[in-house]
């Protein structure tokens, strides 16, 4: 009788130890959201994101790069087309940015969420992602 009742304590403990580190698993999991960019430039687009987390994004000429990032606002620096952009990028959800040709400005500014990006013309205001500093 004992040796059964040890048993089944050893089994429930064995249950808990391994349930316990699953959950705490989905706790620490990050919070994640893609960023999609086209660039339609004729050269290389770079992003560099700072916050809790940092990320150095290079995306081709004449391609379409996806990440994956952690939800938070980033201090944003940005080259491309021979020239240089500070501002902000808010991933707290999924974010589209299209670099359009260099040279010429952006026909519209596409919509939140799917920002087309003329370095210096980018769309501001309360729904934008992608914000330029002066």
């Amino acid at each position: 009788m004992k040796k059964t009742v040890v048993l089944v304590m050893l089994v429930v403990a064995l249950l808990f130890v391994g349930i316990v580190p699953a959950f705490a698993a989905e706790d620490d999991a990050p919070d994640l959201s893609p960023l999609t960019v086209i660039n339609k430039t004729d050269g290389k687009v770079y992003l560099q994101l700072n916050g809790e987390n940092a990320y150095f994004l290079v995306i081709p000429a004449g391609t379409t790069s996806v990440f994956t990032v952690e939800k938070e606002e980033f201090v944003r620096q940005t080259w491309a087309c021979n020239a240089y952009a500070k501002g902000f990028l808010d991933m707290s959800g999924q974010v589209k940015l299209v670099f359009t040709r260099c040279g010429y400005a952006a026909p519209n500014a596409g919509e939140p969420t799917q920002e087309k990006v003329s370095l210096f013309d980018s769309p501001g205001g309360l729904y934008w992602r992608y914000q330029d500093v002066e």
